[in-house]
Parts: structure tokens; C-alpha cells; sequence
């Protein structure tokens, strides 16, 4: 019970970030998730520095920058494959991420009670449906299904190996990941901006696309600050639910945050929501009331 309970503040914590984190975007991908994840890691470090925990070993560190790294494909094949194709196709396939710890937990031994089997497979078909955009046809249906399954194993990737580090100590588990993040998103920037400033004829522009940037970092930051302590707060309790509880369910249960960010869409801007996904997502619901009974 209790690592449900975690798990479920986990997706709604998720699901909230994803949706301030949708929003805050537009003024610019690159810099919404580099302030955000800058906020995060910050954050991290002052409750890391202030619990005093000592590092763990290697093996758990490296479990911790591996989940850092797979979070960042997950999220990178999502928005590209979303920007290149078909929505409604890539999402309801990245959507099956829990599929990847349910399989590596159950052939561990992490086997669920068979009510919150029954429970687990309505919340994953409920997610998929739920992840549904209203258009799931048009150009580019192959690469978005491509995509959607990159983001599904990269998201996977990063439940499975966060549970690891976490055995390490959850704390230095979170900064390590989010470190690499930061890292990593760090060296694209100052990439594109190396690429941006090479163009020949770029002139004014170039020289004015660092204020540019420093403008829109300045607007970011109190979301940014927002969306970090969201994301904090999320990756603590599903690091504390793998702790104490079976990956598989935490898994699933953390990836109603897709449902949360479909629902704050419809209620807060007002999106409308398809016969197909309120489906998905009273199933998803069900499902998550089974598992956690259970």
C-alpha cells in the first residue's frame, strides 16, 4: 500500500511538471528543460549537502547516470518524434514504458498478487488510450512509431535503473541522474550555439541570439523553479516506492502521470477530450484502484 501511495504521488507530481513544462516550452525547448533540470540539480545538491549521506559505490552511481542518460532519450525521442509525426502515434507508444520494468521485475521474481495483474494490464491499456491524440493518422506513421518506441524503452530503461540506484541511497541516486541530465543538456547548448554562431551570414543575429536567450532564461526562471522542485519531489517517491515495493507496480502506477497531464489539458485549458481517451483514462484509473486494493 504505502509504495503505491508513492507511486501515485510520483505520476501526479510527473504529470503536473509535464503540463507547466508544456507550457513554459514555448518560449523555448532547450531552455525550459535546461532551467528546469538546473532548478532540480540545485535543489538535489542542498538536501544532499544537508542530510551529509556519503556517496555510495561505483556500481550504484553508475545505475544513477545510466537512468540520468535513458530519462534524456526518452524524452528527446518523444519530442522529436511528436514534431515530426503523427501524435496520436508516437505518444501511445512511448506510453507503454511500463511494459520494460513490469517484464525485468516479473522475471526477477517481483511476481504481483494476481488481482493486481489483472489490475496492472487494465492501467497500462488505459494509459495507451489515454496518451491518444484525436488524429492518430497521416505522413510519417513509421517514424513515429519508431520513435514512440525508443521513448517507450528509454523511459523503461530509466524505472528499471533508477530502482537500482536507489538501493544505493535515494538521494545520491537523484543527483547523480539529474547531474547527468544537466551535463548532457548543458553540452547541447553550447553545441547549437557553437553550430548557430559558425553559419556564414548569421551577423546581427548571431551576435543577438545570446541576449535573446539570457531574456527568455530571465522569464523561465520562476517556473523553471517550479517545474524542479515538482520533478524533486516525483523522482523521491518513485525512488522511495522501488524501495519498498514490486518495480512492476511502481512502474505502472508512476505512469498515470500521462493521465494527469491529459486531464489538466481538459480542465485547465479547456482541451478537449476524446471518446477514446476519457475511456483510457476511467480504465487507467480502474486499473490503479485494483493495484493499490490489492
Amino acid at each position: 500500500m504505502t509504495a503505491a501511495l508513492l507511486a501515485l504521488v510520483a505520476a501526479a507530481g510527473w504529470g503536473v511538471a509535464d503540463f507547466l513544462g508544456g507550457r513554459y516550452s514555448r518560449g523555448g525547448l532547450l531552455v525550459a528543460l535546461l532551467g528546469s533540470q538546473a532548478a532540480a540539480l540545485v535543489l538535489l545538491a542542498a538536501v544532499v549537502a544537508a542530510l551529509g549521506a556519503p556517496p555510495p559505490g561505483p556500481g550504484h552511481l553508475l545505475a544513477a547516470v545510466a537512468a540520468g542518460a535513458s530519462e534524456l532519450v526518452g524524452v528527446a525521442a518523444l519530442y522529436r518524434g511528436s514534431a515530426r509525426g503523427p501524435v496520436g502515434v508516437v505518444a501511445p507508444v512511448a506510453a507503454a514504458a511500463p511494459v520494460v520494468p513490469l517484464v525485468v521485475g516479473t522475471a526477477s521474481g517481483e511476481v504481483p498478487a494476481p488481482v493486481q495483474v489483472g489490475g496492472l494490464v487494465v492501467a497500462v491499456g488505459g494509459i495507451v488510450l489515454a496518451a491518444r491524440g484525436s488524429r492518430a493518422a497521416g505522413t510519417g506513421v513509421p517514424a513515429a512509431v519508431a520513435h514512440g518506441a525508443v521513448s517507450a524503452v528509454g523511459f523503461g530503461g530509466f524505472f528499471v535503473l533508477m530502482a537500482a540506484a536507489s538501493e544505493g541511497g535515494i538521494e545520491w541516486a537523484l543527483l547523480a541522474s539529474r547531474a547527468t541530465a544537466v551535463a548532457v543538456l548543458l553540452a547541447v547548448a553550447v553545441g547549437a550555439r557553437v553550430l548557430w554562431t559558425a553559419r556564414p551570414g548569421t551577423g546581427a543575429r548571431a551576435r543577438s541570439l545570446p541576449d535573446r536567450r539570457r531574456s527568455a532564461a530571465r522569464r523561465a526562471v520562476p517556473g523553471s523553479v517550479l517545474v524542479g522542485a515538482l520533478i524533486v519531489v516525483a523522482d523521491a517517491a518513485y525512488a522511495a516506492a522501488t524501495v519498498v515495493g514490486h518495480l512492476g507496480v511502481v512502474a505502472v502506477l508512476g505512469a498515470l502521470h500521462t493521465v494527469v497531464t491529459v486531464g489538466l489539458a481538459g480542465a485547465v485549458l479547456g482541451e478537449r477530450v476524446g471518446r477514446v481517451q476519457a475511456v483510457g483514462i476511467a480504465a487507467a484509473l480502474a486499473g490503479a484502484a485494483v493495484v493499490v486494493a490489492g
